[in-house]
């Protein structure tokens, strides 16, 4: 697409605040597995703008969760293993 198109493209398009979305914490309950998949995902995962160290600590664990995987170091490699 030409420049000066894609520019007035983008100043016709209204400017609005969305709310903040809220990941739900997940404890291992296979119902709410559902939910915090979809919403972790597209907020964290598929955010590329985060790398692993950041995404680790995005993720809203229960403690039941967190126990599981506490003893796994926080670095970027880390993030996929727990």
């Amino acid at each position: 697409m030409p420049r000066a198109l894609h520019e007035n493209s983008n100043s016709s398009v209204p400017k609005i605040k969305l709310r903040t979305i809220e990941i739900p914490k997940f404890g291992g309950q296979i119902t709410d597995f559902k939910h915090f998949h979809v919403t972790f995902n597209s907020a964290i995962i598929n955010n590329q703008a985060l790398d692993g160290v950041q995404k680790c600590h995005c993720c809203p664990l229960t403690s039941e969760a967190h126990h599981l995987i506490q003893n796994i170091p926080v670095t970027q490699q880390n993030f996929h293993v727990a």
